[in-house]
């Protein structure tokens, strides 16, 4: 299996494909200083084992960037101005093949894509977008199902071009 191939694996996946493990270490723990940090939450493919996804740890130890912090903050409605990056790690066989960084928003309810800008345009990429909507529904949070739309919507960009 190459890239392109796991990322439509989980590109066509909604949450019901997958089996959500919530307990217990995931042995992926980050070590710095003496202090670790983990994954929240770990979900494996139902119809491929081998493929698995780990979410949660935080990418820095700024618990709490505003929203202001950020170029694209004039672009963004969001009702809480605090803002966590999280990693989604995506792995295959056991490997980590793959890591996102999305935006936690809005007092947790949402996991939303990092905009880029390009070519004067603030955007979105379509692998950040997956992912969101994916962990936001296994996650269970406020923003997910018919609502991550409104959430991605709160962000106007370019949610379609790349």
């Amino acid at each position: 299996m190459n890239m392109h191939e796991l990322r439509g694996a989980i590109t066509d996946t909604y949450d019901e494909h997958w089996h959500l493990v919530q307990d217990g270490p995931f042995f992926h723990d980050r070590v710095e200083d003496d202090t670790v940090q983990a994954h929240r939450k770990r979900a494996v493919l139902h119809s491929d084992i081998n493929i698995a996804i780990e979410w949660g740890m935080a990418v820095d130890d700024d618990a709490d960037a505003a929203l202001d912090d950020y170029d694209w903050a004039s672009h963004a409605r969001l009702s809480d101005p605090k803002v966590h990056e999280i990693w989604v790690d995506v792995f295959y066989q056991g490997d980590l093949v793959d890591r996102v960084t999305l935006l936690d928003v809005d007092g947790h309810r949402a996991y939303l894509p990092v905009p880029e800008h390009i070519g004067g345009t603030w955007v979105t990429r379509s692998w950040g977008r997956v992912l969101g909507r994916l962990v936001t529904d296994l996650s269970e949070r406020w923003g997910s199902g018919d609502r991550y739309d409104d959430y991605l919507a709160k962000l106007s960009m370019d949610h379609s071009t790349y």
